[in-house]
């Protein structure tokens, strides 16, 4: 189970740093709403996790559990049930995350720390790339663990996979939807 602490806090830090991110670029809205965690700016970030970052983790975890694990562990040498389990506790602690961050950062732009956010925001990014350089051959191959661990590895290059494929329309569908929320959201403060 090493594996699961290597791999799920990536995708429980890029959530908390989306949640973080989204208070930033809307700090006016942020700072003119009633409440931290009442508000149509928390309820788009919950909506765009709901619609887009869970059914795609989802998916991968559950389809591609040795991908999605990024070859650390063997999902095949653990029970079924307890990587159906962790899966639930991952996706669970995902949207925790985006709420979570979301709440410290409309707290921190609220209170006048934008900059101390905008540095946390920073330090998360950074975190991330880092750690996508370092694990970015587990990355681009694609396959079981025994394919990842063979010499030498018959694992399928990302781009020549039917999952990158998947991973990169829906990414940039995803983008791009949260994009528009974080535009429309600018506007509709910008009327009232």
């Amino acid at each position: 189970m090493k594996g699961v602490v290597k791999t799920v806090p990536f995708d429980i830090v890029l959530n908390f740093f989306i949640g973080m991110l989204v208070p930033l670029v809307l700090r006016d809205g942020v700072r003119a709403e009633r409440g931290i965690l009442i508000n149509r700016f928390l309820l788009a970030v919950v909506l765009f996790e709901t619609f887009f970052f869970l059914p795609l983790g989802a998916y991968l975890y559950f389809f591609y559990p040795d991908w999605s694990l990024m070859f650390f562990i063997d999902p095949s040498g653990v029970e079924e049930g307890t990587i159906k389990t962790i899966g639930m506790l991952a996706l669970s602690g995902y949207m925790g995350a985006v709420v979570c961050g979301f709440a410290l950062s409309a707290w921190m732009v609220r209170s006048g720390r934008e900059r101390a956010a905008a540095m946390v925001v920073a330090v998360l990014g950074v975190g991330l790339g880092v750690f996508s350089l370092v694990t970015f051959r587990r990355l681009m191959e694609v396959g079981t663990y025994a394919q990842w661990s063979a010499l030498p590895r018959t694992t399928v290059p990302f781009y020549a996979h039917k999952i990158g494929y998947v991973v990169s329309v829906y990414g940039a569908a995803a983008a791009a939807a949260l994009l528009m929320m974080i535009r429309t959201l600018q506007r509709a403060k910008l009327e009232t």
